[in-house]
C-alpha cells in the first residue's frame, strides 16, 4: 500500500475523532478552552481528553496543547490500523512520519477555521455570521473562478 492509504487513514480518524465529513466542516470546530490550554502549559493542567479531543485552534501545530493532541491520535490511529485484518492494514510507518502527516490535516483544517473567525470591520464591529458566511461563500467563489481560469489555460495550451 501507499502512502495515499496513509493519508486515508488520517482523514478517517479525523472525521471520526473530530465529527466531520470534510476539512471546511472544521469551521465549526471547538477549540480548546484559553485557560485549560494555559493551566496545561504551565504544568498544572490535566491537558487534552482523549474521549473529549480539541486542537488548540489558536496557536501553532507546535504548542505543547497541540503536541499532545497528536500523541493521542498517534495512539488512535495505530489501534485503528491495528483493528483491521492484517491484509488490509496499511505499512506502518514511523512515527515521525505519522506525526508530520497529523500536523499536516491540522494544518489544514485550522486554515478553514481561521477563515471562519470573524473579522473586526473598519467600523470596529465584530462580523456577525451572516457577514462570515457571505466572506467564505465569496472566497470559494473567487478560488473556483480561478480554477476554472487554470483550466482553460492549461486545455488551450494542449
Amino acid at each position: 500500500m501507499t502512502s495515499d492509504s496513509s493519508k486515508a487513514s488520517v482523514c478517517k480518524l479525523f472525521k471520526d475523532v473530530f465529527n466531520v465529513s470534510q476539512d471546511e466542516d472544521f469551521i465549526y470546530h471547538e477549540s480548546a478552552q484559553r485557560l485549560e490550554v494555559k493551566d496545561y502549559e504551565k504544568g498544572d493542567g490535566n491537558g487534552p481528553s482523549s474521549d473529549d479531543l480539541h486542537f488548540d485552534m489558536n496557536n501553532s501545530s507546535t504548542s505543547p496543547w497541540n503536541a499532545a493532541v497528536f500523541e493521542i491520535l498517534g495512539k488512535k490511529l495505530k489501534a485503528q490500523r491495528e483493528a483491521q485484518p492484517v491484509h488490509l492494514q496499511p505499512p506502518e510507518r514511523s512515527e515521525a512520519y505519522i506525526k508530520r502527516m497529523l500536523m499536516e490535516k491540522f494544518k489544514q483544517c485550522r486554515h478553514h477555521w481561521k477563515l471562519a473567525q470573524p473579522k473586526i470591520a473598519a467600523t470596529s464591529l465584530r462580523e456577525t455570521a451572516e457577514e462570515v458566511g457571505k466572506r467564505i461563500d465569496e472566497k470559494k467563489d473567487h478560488d473556483l473562478e480561478h480554477q476554472r481560469h487554470n483550466m482553460q489555460r492549461l486545455s488551450i495550451s494542449v
